[in-house]
């Protein structure tokens, strides 16, 4: 706002805000050098007020991100991570799931009581969602949930999880990183007793082609932290493209690939949205994996607690 011949109106500033806009003073067209310094001050004061109300405003819209979601029973489950986030609208999602499970795919684990467990993060915060089968609309699906728990909270949830990781070929927090052979990357990619930042993209794809460059963009500060940082071709693609596009591309890390599906790369082939970070401690066991690089100063703290 300049000294002279600027205006503005409280009457716009509770406009923007969302205040009541009735019986407000207008301040129009006023000559600044005819104000008093008090009251210019406060003039002032108060549109750093409505400019930061309007930036907190702005910046308030939650966000909303499945993370990973498996319907099923005892050992046998469906992962249903991308049917639900087709259905993500915004800040929120709500669906329904009814027998006979035609919109996932068909019925898992017939004959028997279903369960649906949902690890969704809202404006950064983890949570999860445990539902029971019910009938005849199996599933009613709505996040943010009042019912959902923060990860690990509920033990019978915890150790379904851990038979669905079993079952699916699921590498989860907390686990050992699996064996790097399969994905193209020899036992001399990453040195021992380091903690390692896995990058799973898929070339093909422009949001993990994003990532790849970013990663490459920091790879020397991520080096200074002290990680070993890898890359993975985590879907399987036609080599002879694959290994053209990674010519093209000076990494300064080693990138593998995935040439064929199979049981040691079900926990990297099985990710349903890519791209993918994982993170490990110096003992290459997985502390986080499905966040942002913007969070990974946050992820290395806590392996350190």
């Amino acid at each position: 706002m300049s000294e002279t011949g600027d205006q503005f109106s409280l009457t716009r500033a509770a406009s923007i805000t969302g205040g009541p806009a009735k019986n407000q003073i207008p301040i129009s067209r006023m000559n600044m050098n005819n104000v008093r310094p008090g009251r210019l001050r406060v003039l002032r004061a108060l549109l750093v007020v409505v400019s930061a109300l309007v930036a907190n405003g702005l910046a308030a819209k939650d966000t909303l991100q499945v993370d990973r979601a498996f319907i099923g029973a005892t050992d046998a489950w469906r992962d249903v991570t991308a049917f639900l986030r087709q259905h993500l609208s915004g800040d929120a999602l709500s669906v329904t799931i009814a027998q006979p499970f035609t919109g996932i795919g068909g019925d898992p684990a017939f004959g028997k009581v279903k369960n649906l467990i949902v690890d969704y993060r809202l404006n950064g915060r983890a949570f999860r969602l445990w539902l029971v089968e019910k009938y005849p609309v199996a599933f009613t699906i709505e996040l943010p949930s009042p019912d959902a728990k923060a990860p690990g909270a509920d033990s019978e949830a915890r150790a379904m999880l851990k038979n669905i990781f079993a079952t699916l070929h699921v590498a989860a927090e907390g686990d050992p990183l699996p064996d790097l052979a399969p994905l193209g990357l020899g036992s001399d990619a990453a040195p021992a007793n380091k903690p390692i930042l896995l990058c799973l993209f898929d070339s093909q794809q422009r949001p993990s082609r994003q990532l790849v460059r970013q990663v490459t963009g920091q790879h020397e500060a991520l080096r200074q932290k002290g990680l070993t940082v890898l890359g993975v071709q985590a879907a399987v693609i036609d080599s002879r493209s694959f290994q053209e596009w990674k010519g093209s591309n000076a990494f300064p890390f080693p990138v593998g690939q995935v040439a064929q599906e199979s049981e040691q790369t079900a926990w990297v082939t099985g990710i349903a949205s890519l791209p993918w970070l994982v993170l490990t401690d110096a003992q290459r066991r997985i502390t986080a994996e499905g966040f942002a690089l913007e969070e990974i100063d946050a992820k290395l703290k806590a392996v350190e607690k």
